[in-house]
């Protein structure tokens, strides 16, 4: 023994150096040699788990760079002195804390279906050991990460329900990974589209995990949509499809309107609801039930309206405090649009698809998203009507007589791109770079690695200060008996 913390001197020197891979070669040329003996014990699990611990700094060692040593090489080395010393020693009062140490690095590697083998296996073997609920957890979390939701319930119920007696205190405690299991079972439940469930269990633990929190609002949040504008021919049947979420019930009302009046109020239909409709009587209104508003999903609803003359109509629906609201034309008219991006010209055909014929006389408007005023015009005898000076989304609407109308919103940017305001005198300061948001896995796994750090950390000392940097010229007469 003397003689082996003499010698482990060499490898501490090594690694002060910056030789870690050498450090680490003398140690295990020194296991090798020396009889399996407790101290060689205590040596070569401290040294399993320096190694996992150096795993990080990988990136950062030239030596190990040169070498093409990844931190994953890392953590597979120290996996396999783990399962040496497991298999030379599995007596030692410290099997049960490197069964746990191994068990972590098969979850980095991960490795999910050998962490459940092992973790099963460790669990049944030291039924008393403090790690036994952690043992669980892993297996519970490799079965959520493996997709296998029912066996991973299972276990995280488990957990979640676990009570151990502190040793220390003589006081029963819940398990410390409760809520991390909590948090799974939530997940699982989302995942399996049971969101009754899963809210329950984000419920309990949403003081805990910001993402729960925004897990049951995406749940419950209440939301109401129509498409902007639907066209229908004359014959056809009008139903409008209603978009909504966690909404009981909803009050249609449909308004007929002047599509050319109503678009040189508002220059196109992104604020189509702040029409001004007090004191006009709706032309069709309706109650329709959506369900018992706990859908927790996207749902859709056809809406049937009664629209049988041709004009164009403002269909409101109004569920809870939400409102949607969509344009419905009724119309033969059809207009094709062909733009043209650098010159900002729009070229617009209207056609009666009723008649199979092209319409000369519609009035034609057209206007840019960059545009302060309409550009109108009349089709010729093609039907054809061409705008220029068009500057970013175009906007055309065709009228016809009193109640015919085609509408087409576009999408692409027309005309030059806009100028770009010259900067201030003084430019503002940059704006602070934000942390990344830890990941689901990170929050899952936090408790794990912490106790694993402090084991690491803790066998990190015993190395250095009783092999690698060991005084000691001998050994203590009464340590011998």
């Amino acid at each position: 023994e003397g003689s082996f913390s003499r010698e482990s001197n060499v490898a501490g020197f090594l690694e002060g150096q910056g030789e870690f891979l050498r450090s680490v070669a003398v140690m295990g040329r020194l296991l090798a040699e020396y009889p399996p003996e407790p101290y060689a014990a205590a040596a070569q699990y401290a040294l399993a788990q320096r190694m996992y611990a150096y795993a990080p700094q990988a990136a950062g060692d030239q030596k190990l760079r040169e070498k093409k040593i990844t931190r994953v090489d890392l953590i597979e080395h120290a996996l396999t002195m783990l399962e040496g010393f497991l298999t030379g020693y599995p007596e030692d009062p410290a099997a049960d804390q490197a069964s746990f140490s191994l068990a972590n690095a098969l979850l980095e590697l991960k490795a999910y279906r050998q962490a459940v083998e092992r973790c099963q296996r460790f669990a049944e073997r030291y039924p008393s050991s403090d790690y036994l609920d952690s043992f669980w957890y892993i297996v519970g979390y490799s079965y959520f990460a493996l997709g296998e939701h029912e066996k991973a319930l299972e276990m995280c119920r488990k957990v979640a329900e676990a009570k151990h007696v502190d040793r220390q205190t003589g006081r029963e405690e819940e398990s410390r990974n409760k809520w991390q299991a909590i948090y799974i079972l939530a997940q699982v439940y989302n995942s399996l589209g049971k969101a009754a469930d899963a809210i329950k269990e984000y419920t309990r633990v949403e003081e805990r995990f910001a993402d729960a929190r925004r897990a049951i609002e995406y749940f419950i949040r209440k939301a109401i949509e129509l498409p902007e504008v639907s066209t229908f021919e004359p014959d056809e049947k009008v139903e409008v499809e209603l978009k909504f979420r966690n909404v009981a019930s909803c009050d249609t009302r449909v308004y007929k309107i002047d599509l050319m009046k109503f678009s040189l109020l508002k220059r196109n239909l992104s604020h189509i609801t702040d029409i001004n409709l007090a004191g006009i009587r709706p032309y069709h209104e309706a109650t329709t039930e959506l369900g018992d508003g706990k859908d927790y999903r996207d749902r859709t609803r056809k809406l049937a309206l009664p629209l049988k003359d041709e004009g164009a109509y403002l269909v409101v629906c109004r569920g809870d405090d939400l409102h949607a609201s969509g344009l419905v034309l009724v119309t033969p008219l059809k207009i094709e649009v062909q733009e043209e991006a650098s010159s900002g010209e729009v070229r617009t055909t209207v056609k009666d698809v009723t008649k199979d014929r092209y319409e000369n006389e519609v009035h034609v408007k057209v206007i840019g998203s960059r545009n302060a005023e309409f550009i109108s015009g009349d089709t010729d005898l093609r039907g054809v009507f061409v705008a220029g000076g068009v500057q970013g989304t175009a906007t055309v609407i065709a009228e016809e007589g009193d109640n015919r109308y085609a509408f087409f919103r576009g999408h692409t940017e027309l005309g030059p791109p806009p100028a770009i305001n010259a900067p201030a005198t003084q430019p503002p300061a940059p704006a602070e770079t934000g942390k990344p948001m830890a990941t689901d896995s990170e929050q899952l796994l936090r408790n794990l690695q912490e106790s694993n750090s402090m084991i690491q950390q803790l066998q990190g000392e015993n190395l250095k200060n009783n092999y690698y940097q060991n005084p000691k010229k001998g050994v203590q007469l009464k340590e011998a008996f």
